[in-house]
């Protein structure tokens, strides 16, 4: 009892020495902090529950282009110039580096670009010819619906790929089916090897499948890279940075403008 007494009295003596209008403030100044709780409850409970901040995504690596330590019979061909007398004739090019470049494939597919629709009168051709031949070993008519960077799977025209033969294949636009010599072309090169580099398989098989985009460009097999992120691309076709991995490639053996068509 005597230790109560004791408590309540020298609370009783600290109010008088506080004075009634710090007692009043002291009131005030706390009425105050939970009513701030309360609104700050109120807000979160109207907002709901915090969210993580934003982080842009990380934009993937592009993948560096190595080209083989070979030799090249010959190098790329271009087809078409707005600088020829007639403007409405498309441009061409067939999307691959300026030397022989390797697929592990029998049946790769082969990327080119024209930048517009040809008039219907126009006939575009494809042709297949081996080292050895003077005629073409394979020739398909093309069609093209609408401008930008086109695709020939070999496997859907039943062509096949022999190892370690150097192949020159072509797209023509046949302005006079009687003066072939007219046609305008753009032409490059493939070898199938018949081996993968040590540990490629296993590095594919390990990797994500973005992976395998970099890991066929670090060595050297262009059409392998390009059709890995060609396959992506239609998976996908509203992920810009997989268009910009496309793009990369393409800058490295120097079709910025396709680069640039393509974005």
């Amino acid at each position: 009892m005597r230790i109560q007494i004791t408590f309540i009295g020298l609370a009783v003596v600290g109010l008088l020495l506080l004075g009634p209008g710090q007692v009043l403030a002291g009131q005030h100044e706390a009425s105050e902090k939970r009513a701030s709780s309360l609104t700050g409850a109120a807000d979160v409970a109207a907002r709901g529950p915090a969210l993580p901040l934003y982080k842009p995504p990380i934009p993937p690596k592009a993948p560096g282009f190595v080209p083989p330590l070979r030799g090249s019979p010959a190098g790329r061909v271009g087809g078409g110039s707005r600088g020829m007398p007639d403007s409405s004739l498309p441009v061409l090019a067939a999307l691959v580096p300026d030397h022989v470049a390797l697929t592990l494939s029998e049946q790769p597919s082969l990327f080119w670009y024209i930048d517009m629709v040809p008039k219907p009168e126009v006939r575009l051709v494809f042709a297949l010819l081996d080292e050895d031949s003077i005629e073409p070993m394979r020739e398909i008519t093309l069609k093209v619906e609408k401008p930008g960077i086109q695709r020939i799977p070999l496997a859907a025209h039943g062509v096949m790929l022999e190892p370690g033969i150097d192949y020159e294949w072509s797209v023509a636009l046949v302005l006079d089916p009687e003066r072939r010599s007219s046609d305008i072309i753009a032409s490059g090169w493939v070898t199938r090897l018949k081996d993968a580099p040590e540990g490629l398989e296993s590095r594919i098989q390990a990797g994500a499948v973005q992976d395998a985009v970099g890991t066929y460009a670090a060595a050297g097999l262009w059409y392998d890279a390009l059709a890995a992120i060609s396959d992506l691309i239609e998976q996908n076709p509203g992920d810009a940075s997989l268009r910009a991995i496309r793009a990369s490639l393409l800058k490295q053996v120097g079709f910025q403008d396709v680069a640039r068509a393509e974005m």
